[in-house]
């Protein structure tokens, strides 16, 4: 379940914004919306936009419609975007979109593998990210939200053990 309240005016209670038993929902607040990512009635996710002052479900707008073939792993802000590690026939894929859900361009990766520990923030034009897969030892990249080309910014150098 997901509640909030107004931080501003402390006479506010909590408020529910998402409640389910079979369902889960992660949130975003930025700039007065909430942008939920949620699995209800929808198994491989899709992400919902509402007003911080009109929250009720019934006021809610898909931005990013379910995919059958790809499942939304998380959600993130960066930049002013929504940041979208998917899944694919079990690989990772990332997309970068705007705040209407728009896609605005498709992150390329090294190879087919998996992302993990996607970091950014909400007022920087660059995010961060793991890869690795089964050829490509762990490395973290740094996209420019602008050109949303990787580059690697890290990587670990260490003896592979036989």
């Amino acid at each position: 379940d997901v509640y909030f309240r107004n931080i501003e005016a402390s006479t506010d209670s909590f408020k529910p914004l998402f409640v389910s038993t079979s369902a889960t929902a992660s949130v975003i607040a930025w700039k007065g919306h909430f942008y939920i990512d949620t699995n209800e009635g929808a198994p491989h996710h899709q992400i919902f936009k509402a007003s911080i002052d009109n929250p009720a479900r019934n006021n809610w707008r898909l931005i990013v419609p379910e995919r059958q073939d790809t499942t939304v792993q998380t959600m993130h802000l960066a930049g002013g975007r929504l940041v979208l590690v998917l899944l694919k026939n079990s690989a990772s894929r990332m997309e970068i979109r705007g705040l209407d859900g728009n896609l605005i361009r498709v992150v390329p990766l090294p190879g087919i593998g998996q992302v993990s520990e996607l970091n950014g923030r909400e007022d920087q034009g660059e995010f961060y990210y793991q890869f690795e897969s089964f050829t490509i030892p762990p490395r973290i990249y740094k996209v420019s939200l602008s050109s949303g080309r990787p580059a690697i910014w890290a990587k670990k150098i260490g003896r592979a053990h036989v």
